[in-house]
């Protein structure tokens, strides 16, 4: 995350995608890897490594629901990521009654 503070989103990228290519379940990588796909103008790729995120967070390995995204998660989402913030959105009513 820091390497994106300091602007250095290249290297953000490559830092998240070894990460992710380390351990696939690692939800943070997938977040931060969208982070810097963001911040380079790649949104359609940032918007797959975040729906990636959003997967790992919600569903087990089995594919079972684990939990719902709570909206301090939804709140702390670039506001640029408005996509994103709609797919948890949906998540969260599909899991439960909104």
């Amino acid at each position: 995350m820091c390497k994106l503070a300091m602007g250095m989103f290249e290297q953000a990228l490559i830092d998240a995608e070894l990460s992710v290519s380390s351990d696939s379940t690692y939800s943070k990588a997938y977040y931060r890897k969208g982070s810097a796909l963001t911040k380079l103008g790649r949104h359609s790729e940032a918007a797959k490594a975040y729906e990636s995120c959003m997967r790992s967070i919600l569903f087990s390995i089995n594919g079972t629901l684990k939990f719902t995204p709570s909206s301090i998660l939804i709140q702390r989402l670039e506001p640029e990521n408005k996509a994103v913030k709609m797919l948890l959105e949906e998540a969260r009513c599909g899991a439960q009654t909104c």
